[in-house]
């Protein structure tokens, strides 16, 4: 029996199970694995005709680098300024190490950091987040080539010490990552790693290159550009396409794929941020990101990921400031004993921050109650005062008035709220409980976004297709009717079937879609000339 159980064991730890059913935090792995190592960025380098000497984050990820460098050559093509050779370094280029990881942690230390003149070249690992973010937002570099294990920097003072030598001006490869999703929800191009029997925990490429993706277009930026995507933005949006992926793949550890989902959909709305209205049922990344929120059990995250839920809810936009209130409280009560003993005071920060915003929030809403029930939410919706909750609570109950619309005005207001906050299920209940007639493209639109916020991308842009045909034969007959005052509703339909196209990496057909297509509404036309402009030589 001790014989079998020690098996059992090995199996076990062999085929991953163990990590999977532990939840631990890291796991090991052994060989020269382009998953785990830059190569390609090594080789990259190598094959680079400028000059410039490199430096590693994390000195670990060195040896690749000095392998190629030097393989099949007299002398090394570019030097590295320290590896994990330790004993053939002395203490001060050690500590020198050590200060330079640190520097590339902050955007401010970045900028003034010592690097020895001829380092040009920085390499961040693609699993250090802070350092990603700050050195892709630091001005003194610039990102000049990524790899799904690592990012390169380039410091742009380089040039002042040495002279003009410059890089190719295609060396910045997000290209070759900027694939379109496939029928299955995978991204053309990478290969789904799925668990078997024996490999429980296959590296996710999906998870990889849309982490990485992440934290390089990690920016707080609302105003959206004006001479086309930033390139914050385009890294957000492949960061969202290849993590939806990873989602679906299901590889990765779903709490962990989840949240990091939902941050980037909340980044890719950001850096581009369109309002709800009663003509706009929903901003849809914002949408899909509350609904991979409310998907993630809290008690199987670890201490250190809470705090990363409660930046993303102070970052949240005024529309949803009552939502993330609730949120938050939610948050700290989920806490672990030991976590509130030891990490309440980084939650002070957020906490204080939306609670003004709400006080905020509530003195704009003073005076409504004196509006009439479907107003009153309404009002409490807009997103200049952010009430969400309690515009739902404000709602007038249902009637079988059948003299006016407020019982349809009254339910599909119930409908776009729930949608907003992301709760799909209670949001297709409102819809369908609307009866059918003229208003059917109004309610089938609507569901449509809500296989979006689910994640079913593929499914919502067949739906959106469906409901833009019968919204074109709508449109016809009532151009045949010059009395008829029915709302067009085909420039909302391109407009979301334009951006979740944008969204799958479809471009040519995110421009069919928007072929042709004018708006009377401003805010609606403003955000089909913005999403015109992303697509223009894509």
């Amino acid at each position: 029996m001790c014989a079998l159980v020690t098996l059992l064991q090995d199996v076990a730890c062999a085929t991953e199970l163990t990590y999977r059913q532990e939840r631990a935090p890291f796991h090991f792995g052994a060989g020269i694995s382009r998953e785990e190592f830059p190569i390609d960025m090594a080789q990259w380098l190598a094959a680079l005709p400028t000059k410039g000497d490199i430096v590693t984050q994390d000195f670990g990820d060195a040896s690749a680098f000095d392998y190629y460098s030097s393989v099949g050559r007299e002398r090394p093509v570019r030097l590295v300024f320290m590896d994990g050779r330790l004993e053939t370094y002395d203490f001060m280029r050690f500590v020198q190490q050590q200060g330079i990881s640190q520097a590339c942690n902050d955007t401010a230390s970045a900028a003034r950091m010592a690097l020895p003149p001829s380092v040009r070249f920085v390499i961040i690992g693609g699993n250090s987040s802070l350092a990603l973010e700050a050195m892709a937002h630091c001005p003194r570099f610039r990102l000049v080539h990524v790899e799904r294990t690592a990012a390169c920097f380039e410091d742009v003072q380089w040039i002042d010490r040495n002279g003009p030598d410059p890089l190719p001006a295609d060396s910045l490869n997000l290209a070759e990552f900027d694939q379109p999703l496939l029928a299955d929800g995978l991204v053309d191009g990478t290969a789904p790693r799925r668990a078997t029997w024996w490999r429980q925990n296959p590296a996710s490429l999906h998870y990889r290159t849309g982490e990485i993706m992440l934290w390089l277009g990690a920016c707080d930026s609302a105003t959206p550009s004006t001479l086309g995507p930033s390139l914050d933005y385009r890294c957000a949006l492949l960061a969202a396409r290849y993590l939806d992926a990873s989602c679906r793949e299901g590889s990765s550890p779903q709490e962990l794929t989840r949240a990091l989902t939902a941050r980037a959909y909340q980044q890719r709305a950001s850096l581009d941020y369109y309002a709800s209205s009663a003509q706009m049922p929903a901003n849809m990344d914002l949408a899909r990101s509350l609904r991979l929120r409310s998907q993630i059990d809290m008690m199987h995250v670890d201490g250190s990921r809470p705090l990363c839920f409660a930046e993303q809810y102070r970052r949240a936009p005024a529309a949803r400031t009552d939502a993330a209130a609730e949120a938050l409280a939610k948050l700290i009560d989920c806490l672990p004993t030991e976590d509130c003993t030891t990490l309440t005071g980084e939650y002070v920060e957020p906490t204080e921050q939306v609670r003004q915003r709400l006080e905020q929030s509530q003195k704009r809403a003073m005076g409504l109650e004196y509006l009439p029930a479907l107003e009153r939410a309404q009002a409490r919706s807009d997103p200049q005062v952010g009430l969400t909750n309690r515009a739902i609570k404000a709602l007038p109950a249902p009637t079988t008035n059948a003299n006016t619309d407020e019982p349809f005005k009254a339910k599909m207001l119930l409908g776009d709220l729930l949608l907003r906050k992301g709760l799909t299920e209670q949001a297709r209940s409102a819809y369908q409980s609307i009866p059918g007639g003229t208003r059917d493209i109004e309610r089938s639109l609507r569901l449509a976004l809500c296989d979006w916020a689910d994640g079913e991308l593929v499914q919502a842009s067949q739906e959106l297709g469906l409901v833009g045909e019968r919204a074109v034969a709508a449109d016809k007959r009532r151009s045949a009717q010059p009395h008829d005052e029915g709302v067009n509703l085909l420039p909302l339909i391109r407009f979301y079937q334009g951006d979740l196209f944008e969204l799958m990496g479809d471009y040519g057909a995110a421009r069919k879609a928007l072929e042709g297509t004018q708006a009377d509404d401003p805010e609606l036309a403003s955000l089909i000339d913005r999403l015109r402009l992303r697509l223009e030589n894509r």
